[in-house]
């Protein structure tokens, strides 16, 4: 059978909010309460993981259930798996009833070799909701995973499809949104097992790999892209929330830039009017993780590097501290936003205009005919046009002033990331060629962007405070930056002359 289920990640504090809700919608029916102990078997050498299944054998009241998941997909949080269930007498894998091959792994080889690899202890509430014409069962967990003297937490809500459209998953998870936050959840408790017996921190997530093949249409290309820019910003969000590396936040903003720069390379094909309902949404969270960034470039991409080559000599104290205080105060801001109401109805629209293609509603006659064209076609007319931008603005190079060049930058990140989101529609010899001479563009563009908007930062912030201590810091700050403007400047001449010897691998 195929499961369907949409994974939301929940805060402690909203828990009875959340439960009274749950009982309202379930006809005041009070929840189903069950412990439940898994068991999660696999061999050696991960050979289930490599595989993308998943094998559990779990405690229900007095007996077993074996449960086997994998295949599928996982998209904006709704997890669609393929799932085969059965009882067992002990806490034991039992393949017997499994074809030789089934979701193409050698299961006679395998079952010798299953041993336990983690395992998970939770409690949890179980509602039944008729919602929209849908059954569905709300599953709210609370417990951990563990994998030997390691564990992590467990705090989510699971609405399971038994009958009806998945639609109803989103509409009924947008009306407890509504309340308070609820984040999609791309990860398994699968995944976060395997990620604790392999002993691997939650790290930030950079973009996975795209693959789109040639004989996709317009519109099967656009809805991978946009899932996939989507699916970085989720399997970030909890890192901005709770942990204080800022590479959680570079991530997450890199994925907002990347879902906008698709949205706006496709306006050819898909019509504003259909997204415009939450595109100051995502304004609204880029500029509130932007902020972050900025504090965090520079207080360690500026002031860093200045205090250790300065060491003893000329100590910088007030301007450090001062930027440290806006640098807490923005990432609090930014968390604050990653955790909202407002963050989980963006993330939840975006998944459901998707799952629900409502593009298609507001599109003409040509726009309906051009979605259903195979991509290479659009894609190269989208890379042609972000290239000749990316030349027009690149005129008389060395005397752009520090505007032209953040516009410089932004076309040249955009050609980028549509660069990236086409490439495996060519050659990969020439494409990698091209996009390494593009990234080093960019490098560069952006390494001058950050020592010009540190400098505003700082400058404001000393005319703020009215200090002469901080003022002389912000002067010496300024010293240094220029310096290494001067010599980014050297650099963005041959990087650009590198880049100008590349030819676009789509021509």
């Amino acid at each position: 059978m195929t499961e369907v289920e949409l994974k939301l990640r929940v805060q402690a504090a909203d828990l009875p909010q959340i439960r009274a809700a749950l009982t309202r919608l379930a006809g005041a029916v009070r929840a189903r309460q069950a412990k439940l102990t898994s068991l999660y078997f696999d061999t050696p050498h991960l050979t289930l993981l490599q595989g993308g299944a998943a094998l559990r054998v779990r405690r229900v009241g007095r007996h077993w259930v074996q449960t086997l998941k994998g295949g599928g997909a996982v998209q904006g949080g709704m997890h669609v798996r393929e799932e085969q269930e059965w009882p067992v007498p002990r806490p034991l894998p039992d393949l017997s009833k499994l074809m030789p091959a089934a979701l193409g792994l050698p299961w006679p080889d395998i079952a010798p070799q299953l041993v336990p690899v983690f395992s998970s202890v939770f409690q949890r509430s179980v509602w039944r909701i008729n919602y929209q014409g849908s059954e569905i069962e709300a599953a709210l967990d609370r417990g951990a995973v563990l994998a030997g003297e390691r564990q992590e937490d467990i705090l989510e809500l699971e609405l399971e499809l038994k009958t009806g459209q998945p639609a109803a998953l989103y509409a009924l998870a947008l009306e407890l949104a509504a309340w308070v936050p609820l984040a999609p959840d791309p990860v398994s408790k699968a995944e976060r097992g395997y990620r604790l017996f392999q002993g691997v921190p939650l790290l930030p997530v950079k973009a996975a790999a795209l693959v789109l093949q040639k004989d996709l249409t317009v519109e099967q290309a656009f809805v991978a892209i946009v899932w996939n820019c989507l699916d970085q910003l989720q399997r970030n969000q909890r890192g901005v929330v709770e942990r204080s590396d800022p590479e959680f936040i570079h991530q997450a903003r890199v994925a907002l830039r990347r879902l906008r720069s698709a949205l706006s390379s496709f306006a050819i094909a898909v019509p504003r009017a259909s997204w415009e309902t939450w595109a100051e949404e995502l304004r609204w969270l880029a500029n509130a993780l932007g902020a972050a960034r900025d504090w965090d470039v520079l207080a360690d991409e500026l002031l860093a590097p200045l205090i250790a080559q300065l060491q003893d000599r000329q100590p910088l104290e007030y301007l450090p501290r001062r930027v440290q205080a806006q640098r807490r105060q923005a990432r609090r801001k930014a968390r604050a936003a990653a955790a909202s109401v407002r963050y989980g109805l963006l993330t939840l629209n975006i998944a459901r205009w998707l799952d629900a293609q409502a593009w298609r509603t507001g599109l003409h006659a040509k726009q309906s005919a051009l979605m259903q064209r195979a991509i290479p076609p659009l894609a190269e007319k989208l890379l042609t046009r972000r290239h000749q931008q990316l030349q027009h603005r690149a005129r008389r190079l060395a005397r752009l002033s520090d505007t032209q060049r953040h516009q410089l930058r932004v076309t040249a990140k955009k050609l980028r990331y549509a660069a990236e989101f086409f490439v495996t529609l060519y050659p990969r010899k020439a494409s990698q060629t091209y996009l390494s001479a593009l990234a080093s563009l960019q490098d560069v563009l952006g390494a001058l962007n950050d020592n010009a908007t540190a400098l505003q930062r700082a400058t404001q912030l000393c005319d703020a405070t009215r200090d002469a201590r901080c003022r002389a810091e912000a002067g010496i700050l300024t010293g240094w930056a220029v310096s290494n403007i001067d010599r980014q400047l050297q650099q963005l001449g041959k990087v650009w002359k590198a880049y100008r010897r590349q030819r676009p691998f789509w021509g």
